[in-house]
């Protein structure tokens, strides 16, 4: 009988140790939270609040700088002097310090087009290489009397060693342009686009030979702009149009929201300013918003006639601009409309004549680097708005590695300070390939309750509830994020409801469930 009592003892304590003590426990806990509110949603430079806390959407921006620095561009301009001795045919020998070529000429610099008399650099490199075909060591000395920084004209002196047919003999070298003038104007000071040069070719007083020269042998200079600016010009710089085809994003990196706006007001401002010393008119062929879906044209009637700029006025180098000023708001335009479809971006499509008329400054436009042709616009919408559809969203971080029953819920708790109710979307995003996996559709989320001065300044408390499945539990371990999407629509469009700095929306997520916890 002990021996049989033992070994019941022996057994009974071996089946406890097999079966683990499980207790189950309510838990509480949060899984993500959050605030949606225009602050956070949209980036800084994109909002203000004026002195009654009203949010106002307020964008300004350069369409572009309508310069004409791509006109005188000189970034490809390649030119190359070709200096050949002034006999043709035979064959002589040349003692040391002999001078073979002396030349001055004019050569084109600039294009057809644009008739330029005088240029200032504002950066930039020169580079040159002489080539001699002459068989003798040589001393190139080539100037440029109209190429100057300050007193000092460029004056280039290049050795080479001999050359041929086929090997020439080379110098290379470049000089810092910054500052550089450039008269244009050639030998006669009355042409365009010619610089006057000057090269004196010479045995080198240092040869250890004489040179043996051919009729027909020659030296030639080359030159390339590198990387260069202009900072001033003075000319004619042709008729030209520019295509101006520019897209002004609303939103930057940040998620837009979508749906439709009502709403009480909103302003555009375009401002043309002309510092340039040319005529232009600008044809606009139209002005979009954009969202992902849809598009709207902006209707204001000024803008299908021709916007005329007359040229700016330089005296002795302070420049007077010219300026168009258009001014568009709800009561001369669609504009409402065209902001209603909450665009994510607009797009501008316009033609921009320089010189339409021809060249009736007798060649002297002009240019400054500083001073630009430019178009500016500014748009500014107070947010007392009705909504359809508006959606915001948030994407949050959570971790979830709980063993829960599946006999719980998930809690959605919201706090509303909007004046009006929404619906809430509740989307889990998988850690590994990003797949989403929609847990609520569509929630409730009542109004804010207003005061008497029609101001939300306690919030309403809302709660949803979603059951907790075991699909469901499978999808919170898979996932490291968590999706929410509000909606809101406004009662009785197209009444309109002010969005204060102070209305905000928090929420939160807990898991509301059985937890397993086990000892062995």
């Amino acid at each position: 009988m002990k021996k049989l009592g033992l070994l019941l003892l022996i057994v009974g304590i071996a089946a406890c140790r097999k079966e683990p003590t499980v207790w189950n426990t309510e838990i509480v806990a949060p899984l993500a939270k959050g605030q949606i509110n225009f602050a956070d949603i949209l980036p800084d430079s994109l909002f203000y609040t004026d002195d009654d806390n009203l949010y106002h959407l307020y964008l300004e921006q350069s369409l572009t700088d309508l310069s004409v620095d791509s006109l005188l561009n000189l970034e490809d301009t390649v030119f190359a002097q070709s200096f050949t001795v002034p006999f043709t045919s035979g064959t002589i020998t040349l003692p040391v310090g002999t001078t073979i070529i002396s030349l001055s000429q004019d050569f084109e610099m600039g294009s057809d087009d644009v008739l330029l008399r005088r240029v200032r650099m504002k950066s930039g490199y020169l580079q040159y290489v002489v080539s001699s075909y002459i068989n003798g060591y040589l001393t190139c000395q080539y100037e440029l009397p109209g190429v100057s920084l300050g007193n000092e004209s460029v004056s280039i002196t290049a050795n080479t060693s001999p050359g041929d047919a086929d090997n020439p003999g080379e110098a290379f070298g470049q000089i810092d342009m910054t500052g550089y003038v450039f008269d244009l104007t050639g030998e006669s000071g009355a042409d365009y686009n010619k610089l006057f040069s000057q090269i004196t070719v010479s045995v080198a007083a240092d040869a250890p030979s004489p040179a043996v020269v051919h009729g027909q042998d020659s030296v030639v200079v080359s030159m390339q702009f590198v990387d260069p600016v202009i900072d001033y010009a003075l000319g004619y710089f042709g008729e030209h149009t520019y295509q101006l085809n520019e897209d002004i994003e609303f939103f930057g990196g940040a998620t837009a929201p979508t749906g439709i706006l009502f709403l009480e007001r909103a302003s555009m401002d375009l401002d043309f300013i002309n510092r340039i010393g040319v005529d232009a008119k600008i044809d606009f062929d139209n002005i979009q918003s954009f969202t992902d879906f849809t598009s709207a044209d902006l209707n204001y009637s000024p803008l299908s006639n021709s916007v005329n700029l007359t040229r700016a006025l330089d005296l002795n180098g302070q420049v007077f601009p010219t300026e168009q000023h258009y001014h568009i708001d709800e009561t001369n335009s669609g504009i409402l409309n065209f902001l209603g479809i909450v665009p994510n971006a607009l797009h501008v499509n316009a033609n921009v004549h320089i010189n339409p008329l021809g060249n009736i400054s007798g060649s002297n436009d002009f240019y400054y680097a500083d001073f630009p042709l430019e178009a500016k616009f500014r748009m500014d919408v107070p947010l007392k708005i009705g909504a359809q559809a508006l959606t915001f969203s948030d994407t949050v971080n959570f971790d979830f590695n709980e063993e829960i029953d599946v006999n719980g819920f998930l809690r959605l708790r919201f706090s509303n300070y909007f004046p009006f109710s929404a619906n809430a979307k509740l989307i889990a995003i998988d850690s590994e390939d990003g797949h989403t996996h929609v847990l609520l559709n569509d929630g409730r989320i009542e109004a804010g309750s207003a005061n008497a001065e029609g101001v939300v300044e306690v919030p309403t408390h809302s709660e949803i509830l979603v059951p907790i499945s075991s699909s469901i539990i499978d999808v919170l371990k898979m996932s490291d994020r968590m999706n929410i999407r509000v909606q809101f629509n406004t009662p009785d469009n197209p009444e309109t409801f002010p969005i204060y700095n102070s209305y905000k929306m928090d929420f939160v997520i807990l898991v509301d469930a059985a937890a397993k916890i086990e000892l062995n």
